[in-house]
């Protein structure tokens, strides 16, 4: 749902995946794998979702942790409303589009010029 509003953004293609699943913790490395982004970026998206909430580590199995989405975070108890509503009435939601518009060439000023 949200690779559809943002597009193929990073933090939009983890979130996606682990909305998917939000009951379920996954790793570095599975997430990497089922989203198509690099594990370095996956660290660092992970690490901003921890640095908000979005995400929490839930256990350590050798060198491996593990994240799921924090169920306890007000904002993603809303964004899984969200998704359930629109999968439940096939709501259409607006794509955002991140495409930066041409910027505007400033105007001269008029100078009188002098002699």
């Amino acid at each position: 749902m949200f690779t559809d509003l943002f597009g193929g953004a990073p933090h939009a293609r983890v979130l996606d995946h682990l909305a998917q699943e939000p009951h379920i913790d996954h790793t570095i490395t599975g997430i990497a794998r089922s989203t198509d982004v690099s594990r370095p970026t996956v660290y660092k998206v992970i690490d901003d979702f921890n640095d908000h909430g979005i995400t929490i580590q839930t256990r350590t199995v050798g060198n491996s942790r593990f994240f799921q989405l924090n169920l306890d975070e007000p904002l993603i108890q809303d964004l899984l409303t969200l998704i359930e509503t629109h999968a439940e009435e096939e709501i259409e939601i607006p794509r955002f589009d991140a495409t930066p518009t041409p910027e505007r060439t400033p105007r001269r000023s008029r100078r009188t010029q002098g002699t």
